[in-house]
């Protein structure tokens, strides 16, 4: 049994973009395209089964994230209210917010080369490139065991 998710998939892209048009016939194809992919349903199922129990973000368990964290928000985000980032970005030790106007839920889509240059430029200002000469106080690549004890409850 395969259930066309199509109509589900436009909605749900036209709900996130500040402007709806933008979710056109081929990215609603390449979005039906990659929720195919194997494991997919069943962590989506996981997600919204389990969604009680999943310890949520709050003040206390975000100072805990120590890494350099790049908020990207759009001003007209219809899933995280624009109050929601600012304050997800304020209760993280070592954030910056990027503020987008006339943007949704998914600036990569709606601003690609916008936000993919704001990220560049945030990556490369925390992390410099290994062959570069560190100049002031770069935040070191995080090791593998630190981002386990980030992701245990």
């Amino acid at each position: 049994l395969s259930l066309d998710s199509t109509a589900l998939t436009r909605q749900g892209l036209q709900a996130s973009f500040f402007d709806p048009a933008f979710a056109t016939d081929a990215m609603v194809t390449r979005y039906v395209s990659l929720a195919r992919a194997p494991g997919h349903r069943q962590i989506l199922f996981q997600i919204i089964n389990d969604f009680a129990n999943r310890p949520m973000a709050s003040p206390v368990r975000m100072a805990a994230i120590t890494l350099p964290v790049l908020v990207m928000q759009g001003d007209s985000d219809n899933l995280v209210s624009p109050e929601g980032g600012r304050l997800f970005a304020e209760h993280l030790p070592d954030a910056r917010l990027k503020w987008y106007e006339n943007v949704g839920h998914i600036p990569q889509e709606e601003i690609a080369e916008q936000s993919a240059a704001d990220l560049k430029a945030f990556l490369q200002e925390v992390w410099p490139p290994l062959d570069a000469p560190l100049t002031g106080e770069a935040a070191p690549a995080p090791e593998s065991e630190d981002l386990l004890e980030m992701e245990s409850p």
